[in-house]
């Protein structure tokens, strides 16, 4: 009975453990600015309006809408915070564009600058993408503040 106590009681303290090692997520909405899409300046519209979320370890959001874009991208993309509060990345991929009928197609990135720093993520990011014989370059920039 002893050994079925002890063996509980250490799974809990390594449960506790593990949940404050995992860093907290924090969303940030915010505005969609400075698009371009096929090498041409798109004028934000209200939905440009957007939110993500910053996990420690990667950026996530949805945008639903920008310009003339016949889906939605789904941003999910793998950074690293270097202490001045800069982001990096190493990936090749930020998500994937959701169109019509079902059809999914990866976004391929070409730039990324980004930072998070008193309650305020901005970055810029590059990107391409292709479905059948179409391609195509949109790049933007996201600037929020956390929400509580």
């Amino acid at each position: 009975m002893k050994k079925i106590s002890l063996i509980l009681t250490l799974l809990m303290l390594l449960t506790g453990a593990l949940r404050s090692a995992t860093p907290e997520s924090k969303t940030y909405q915010g505005s969609i600015t400075h698009i371009v899409m096929k090498g041409k300046p798109v004028q934000p519209k209200a939905e440009t309006m957007q939110t993500f979320t910053w996990d420690g370890t990667s950026l996530s959001g949805v945008i639903r809408k920008m310009g003339k874009m016949p889906g939605s991208m789904h941003i999910h993309l793998a950074v690293k915070q270097m202490p001045d509060g800069t982001l990096t990345t190493t990936a090749d991929t930020a998500g994937e564009a959701h169109l019509p009928l079902g059809i999914r197609t990866p976004l391929y990135i070409t730039a990324f600058k980004g930072s998070v720093r008193n309650g305020e993520l901005t970055y810029d990011l590059a990107l391409r993408g292709k479905w059948g014989p179409m391609r195509v370059a949109v790049s933007y920039r996201f600037t929020g503040r956390q929400t509580e």
